[in-house]
């Protein structure tokens, strides 16, 4: 690590363009950043993105989970706060192996108002940035300190719209929004005014119809789904049931009163273990999305326009008023959705082991929102604002009573949760007033089922297509076996996240494979998850274990011990592997095309070898597997570029996590385009 003097930078740009790239949605092409000539500013996970870029450019972080990125390679220059909380100076562990040239700076000291009214010799000689609620903030003030006159700014336009980060970047340091969009953005923009940049934004935040999950089709049927149990529907759902009505027409319209015939029985017997009308909602909402797809509709939501541009989706929730929050209110998805299919194993798998017992959000908002934390890219998450604009029951009263009149109120006292242009769909009424409930109770979460008294009426499901749902067996219970890859001396398995939710994704009789296990670590901490799921998963280590050409000066590759070590490893769960000791080309033809339910690709890590085995085991996966293969985030591996290029328009489909590339096998466009 090389030490670059800040006053170098004093005015060194003066009067030429920047670009600023931060990690919000975007509808920019990241593969033009090729062509920009002009200085690069990226902030935390968008680094990522410096593989593309020629020109000069630089990284700012400012909380220790990015510095992660100073140990992969970057060729940016990072520019960080010495005292701040990313390291913790200059002989700091995460530049062991970081051989590019850093940029220190001090965090204020003295009061921000103050400081960024220095002129430039005057902030050159305290070395302080100023530092407010984001990154962007001191960003702002290097690049004003820089010289630079003119920004262009992709992804940093402060929206809530699709997922909380473009589902494009890969989030290495495990970090989430916690709702500052808002506040970040006007202090964003008050810099801008003081500094006097002119500013462009490059390919703002798509709407809900144009963000990244967008198709060029429809995918969700014209159904929707209204449900009501446990008494006599009050009018003021079929209100608002023909409310929607009003707005689609051509749609076909379900209200259920009681639980589908068709229904699964061990989704049954979730239901009937739960008092709460709000959690039986919650159980049966995935069910009738994946079975028959269209929208589930809560009967408290008030719908103000057509949701027919909505339909452009594999699927959609949309965040709640809350940071971090996530509403099922409104849900659509195509049928037979693998996100879908996913939330009903995610239901099972709560119910079986007793996850979360006193939460009423434990099938719903609560489990939406742990498996948005723990897996970013995977749900498409709509902005509150098309849903939950207004946040009390009052509020959205009085604007339904004006709307009743015809006088149609607007949201200007609002319009800051607005943040894509985008006019809200619907209101949630936060539950049913007494005063529309025939008992004159209101009609809340907290609503419980009278059994003596339920409706037991039922939707007549005649004519709507069916298709099977698949069974998922959550497999015997027995005693449970301790991890001990961590004991392995091996540091480099790093993704246990993704092998964990295989297995649970995972039904009895699935195959999995695992190019390059090199000394059993991830092959032992997959092994013992089969292990303690009950379920019947072959399990196939495939390696050569005589090492690739970059592991050759390995003392276990050159003593030729490393098969050796691997089986004694992995003894505790030998049960539960099988070993395939040949080249992974060679291996991948034993067996059938479409035989595999996931490939974890990790051998050598040259392009050449790695894409050709996506190219040889890409074949052997299922329609409904996955594919997936590590270092994808280490730009001297060639693993990148391999996945870039055998995916080709599929590349978009292509998630990140934990450092791996991952992609589900859909069967449709996938397969027709490779």
């Amino acid at each position: 690590m090389k030490e670059r003097d800040f006053a170098e930078f004093n005015n060194r740009y003066a009067g030429q363009t920047c670009y600023v790239v931060g990690r919000g949605s975007t509808t920019y092409r990241y593969e033009d950043l090729r062509a920009v000539t002009e200085p690069v500013f990226f902030i935390n996970d968008a680094v990522f993105l410096d593989r593309y870029v020629s020109a000069e450019s630089f990284f700012m972080a400012h909380d220790r989970d990015p510095g992660r990125w100073l140990e992969m390679g970057i060729k940016s220059t990072p520019v960080l706060p010495e005292d701040g909380k990313i390291v913790s100076g200059r002989d700091d562990p995460l530049f062991a192996n970081f051989a590019g040239e850093v940029v220190f700076y001090k965090w204020q000291r003295m009061e921000g108002e103050k400081l960024i009214r220095l002129d430039r010799n005057e902030v050159a000689g305290k070395r302080e940035l100023y530092r407010n609620t984001g990154t962007i903030h001191s960003l702002l003030h290097f690049v004003w300190y820089c010289g630079f006159k003119k920004i262009r700014f992709i992804g940093c336009d402060g929206s809530t719209c699709g997922s909380t980060y473009d589902p494009r970047l890969p989030n290495l340091s495990q970090t989430r929004s916690w709702g500052q969009y808002e506040s970040i953005r006007r202090v964003q923009d008050r810099l801008c005014r003081h500094f006097r940049f002119e500013v462009e934004y490059l390919s703002s935040s798509p709407s809900a119809t144009q963000n990244s999950f967008r198709t060029e089709k429809p995918q969700i049927p014209k159904i929707a789904h209204f449900a009501w149990f446990g008494s006599e529907v009050p009018q003021a759902v079929l209100n608002n049931v023909e409310m929607f009505r009003r707005y689609h027409q051509d749609w076909e319209i379900h209200l259920w009163t009681s639980l589908p015939d068709e229904l699964d029985a061990d989704l049954r017997k979730i239901i009937e273990s739960v008092d709460l009308l709000c959690m039986h909602s919650d159980v049966i909402r995935p069910w009738l999305l994946h079975r028959y797809g269209g929208l589930y509709i809560d009967t408290d939501i008030y719908t103000l326009r057509s949701m027919e541009e909505l339909r452009y989706f594999d699927h959609f929730a949309a965040a709640g008023n809350q940071p971090g929050a996530i509403y099922n209110g409104v849900m659509g998805s195509r049928p037979g959705s693998a996100v879908m299919a996913n939330f009903l194993r995610n239901v099972r798998a709560v119910h079986v082991r007793n996850l979360n017992p006193g939460s009423r959000t434990r099938f719903g908002p609560g489990l939406l929102r742990e498996w948005n934390d723990r897996y970013p890219q995977e749900l498409n998450i709509l902005p509150a604002h098309y849903f939950y604009v207004l946040h009390t029951q009052g509020s959205v009263l009085k604007f339904i009573e004006m709307d009743r009149r015809g006088e149609r109120p607007g949201f200007d006292s609002v319009r800051k949760r607005i943040t894509d242009g985008v006019e809200p769909f619907a209101l949630h009424m936060w539950g049913i007033p007494a005063n529309q409930m025939p008992d004159g109770k209101g009609r809340s979460s907290w609503a419980r089922m009278d059994r003596k008294t339920a409706v037991q009426s039922r939707d007549d499901r005649a004519g709507v297509a069916s298709p099977d749902l698949p069974r998922i067996s959550d497999g015997a219970q027995s005693a449970k076996i301790e991890h001990f890859y961590q004991h392995l001396g091996e540091r480099w398995f790093v993704y246990p996240s993704l092998y964990k939710s295989m297995v649970e994704r995972g039904a009895s009789g699935s195959t999995f494979v695992e190019v390059g296990s090199w000394k059993g670590a991830s092959a032992s901490f997959m092994a013992v998850e089969i292990a303690n799921s009950g379920k019947k998963i072959d399990f196939v280590c495939v390696d050569t274990w005589a090492g690739s050409d970059e592991h050759q000066h390995f003392p276990e590759v050159k003593s030729g011990r490393l098969y050796d070590i691997f089986i004694q490893n992995i003894t505790p769960v030998k049960d539960y592997i099988k070993p395939l000791r040949m080249a992974s080309v060679s291996a991948s033809a034993q067996f059938p095309d479409e035989t595999v339910d996931f490939v974890f690709i990790d051998g050598a890590h040259d392009f050449e070898n790695v894409y050709a085995d996506i190219t040889a085991w890409y074949p052997k996966v299922k329609c409904g597997g996955v594919i997936a293969g590590h270092d994808y985030l280490v730009p001297k591996y060639g693993v990148a570029r391999a996945v870039e290029q055998f995916f080709g328009s599929e590349f978009r489909n292509v998630r990140s996590s934990e450092g791996c590339w991952i992609y589900d096998k859909t069967g449709d466009a996938a397969l027709k385009t490779l």
